[in-house]
């Protein structure tokens, strides 16, 4: 072949374009099998706790499945496991779902706000679940509800301030006087917010005097905490 350094030095550029072109390749393929190993590593945590998150699922319909039968006589103790299993992170994934199920039927009107209850540790549930549907829920009602104010960033009260609803609080006198602070911080919460909020402690109640099996049941409280129920869902659910 024609061996005259022009054609040489053509002949070598070719070589170098190559070659640049295979190592640009190379450079591109080691990048996406990283990509690839970066995702596989991620779909595999989100795998792992999938599984974890129905595993607990299970633990909890079974355990729920046990104690069903005894009700209200269920032991304390029994029911713990259940309660511990349920973190911020599932209140709000479960209120998501169980409003998507209520919006898929067709008695349920969805052009209008939904209200939602607690009692104990139902207060923080109810409080979250308006955190976790903002645009569905118009009124939440807490009734001797324990951890509503906590440090944590994700404290219920604080999830809560975030939405366009209506609270009421009922507070339990023992309650109060084991974290007096907690009703100043949500009124000052709400206040700031700009949210409507009604939060009393009331007098003479102990924790759990809604329910009328409880043994601390306190029928003119829990009359008057159903009555403000009524008037909190009769004003912010019209």
């Amino acid at each position: 072949g024609d061996s005259t350094p022009s054609n040489l030095t053509s002949n070598f550029l070719e070589l170098l374009r190559d070659a640049l072109d295979f190592a640009v390749f190379v450079v591109q393929a080691d990048q996406r099998i990283k990509e690839g190993k970066e995702k596989a590593r991620a779909l595999t945590e989100e795998a792992r706790a999938e599984i974890e998150r129905l595993e607990r699922f299970i633990a909890h319909v079974t355990g729920a499945v046990q104690t069903a039968d005894k009700g209200a006589a269920t032991p304390i103790p029994d029911l713990m496991p259940l309660a511990q299993s349920l973190t911020a992170t599932t209140q709000m994934t479960d209120a998501k779902a169980f409003i998507g199920w209520l919006d898929g039927q067709s008695s349920v009107a969805k052009n209008r706000k939904m209200g939602t209850q607690g009692y104990c540790m139902g207060g923080p549930m109810a409080l979250r679940t308006a955190a976790a549907m903002p645009d569905r829920v118009g009124a939440v009602a807490s009734f001797h509800g324990g951890g509503l104010v906590t440090k944590a960033p994700n404290s219920p009260h604080l999830q809560a301030a975030r939405t366009s609803a209506q609270f009421l609080i009922a507070i339990a006198a023992n309650d109060d006087a084991r974290a007096p602070d907690d009703k100043t911080a949500l009124k000052d919460t709400f206040a700031q917010a700009k949210l409507a909020a009604e939060i009393e402690v009331y007098t003479g109640a102990a924790h759990g005097w809604c329910p009328p099996d409880s043994s601390v049941y306190n029928e003119p409280q829990a009359e008057k905490a159903w009555s403000r129920l009524l008037a909190l869902y009769g004003k912010a659910l019209a």
